[in-house]
């Protein structure tokens, strides 16, 4: 994914304003990060995952929310699976369940997820396995009327990001990448600077080719704090720094 450091992400914006607000997560955001596909041995362990990212990403937004789908996906390891049932059980993870919409909402959801699913790998008619959480995810946002898309899949992200293009009616909502979110918890001293650098460099500059097209970390914090630095000084609702 290509790191764009020319345009503001008003969903940046906004979160930077108030950190406590609803934020629907796709799964790669919490199933720890395998790159070995294009570099041998570039794969997180569980333990270190959960050090360096999700125990500060849970410590820093209190309204983290995932969908029925998307838990399915993130219980299938022993692991993960603990962990995400004790943060719904701690009620700092919040599960969206279909199960819970009104009658009005369940025929405008499935109404929404045909549109988006048109543009994806997901049949609703067989229920198959391909892009399902983040279909049922953006159908259910969609009608809830939240705001965020968290995610590190830009076929996913191109749902909401070119919604009038593809037409997946989800042009209220807004994308929050991960890169995004590395900035924030850097920026905002929630997590370690080092360890931030770590995951920003796995995800976004590890390859040749990533090295061509992504700025270093250190240039990637210039450039985000060109961009945000003046939000994050005037910011009316950070949360207290970690470190």
């Amino acid at each position: 994914m290509k790191v764009d450091l020319e345009n503001h992400n008003e969903a940046l914006f906004t979160l930077i304003d108030n950190f406590s607000q609803i934020l629907p997560l796709d799964a790669n955001l919490l199933i720890p990060s395998d790159r070995s596909k294009v570099t041998p041995n570039a794969s997180l362990d569980f333990n270190f995952y959960k050090r360096i990212w999700l125990d500060p990403f849970f410590k820093t937004f209190p309204y983290l929310a995932i969908h029925q789908a998307v838990y399915e996906e993130v219980v299938t390891t022993p692991n993960l699976s603990n962990y995400i049932k004790q943060k719904i059980q701690q009620q700092v993870l919040i599960l969206l369940k279909d199960d819970d919409l009104t009658c009005e909402e369940h025929l405008l959801r499935n109404g929404v997820e045909q549109k988006i699913a048109a543009s994806t790998n997901y049949e609703p008619e067989i229920d198959n396995r391909d892009d399902r959480g983040e279909v049922k995810s953006l159908a259910h946002i969609h009608v809830k009327e939240l705001i965020y898309f968290c995610s590190h899949d830009s076929n996913a992200l191109r749902l909401v990001d070119k919604a009038v293009t593809l037409e997946t009616s989800l042009e209220s909502l807004i994308t929050i990448k991960l890169y995004e979110i590395i900035y924030y918890l850097s920026k905002l001293q929630m997590a370690d600077s080092k360890e931030m650098r770590f995951l920003y460099k796995f995800h976004y500059y590890l390859t040749s080719h990533e090295k061509k097209t992504n700025p270093s970390w250190n240039d990637f914090r210039m450039g985000m704090d060109r961009l945000y630095d003046y939000a994050v000084k005037n910011s009316r609702g950070k949360p207290t720094p970690l470190l």
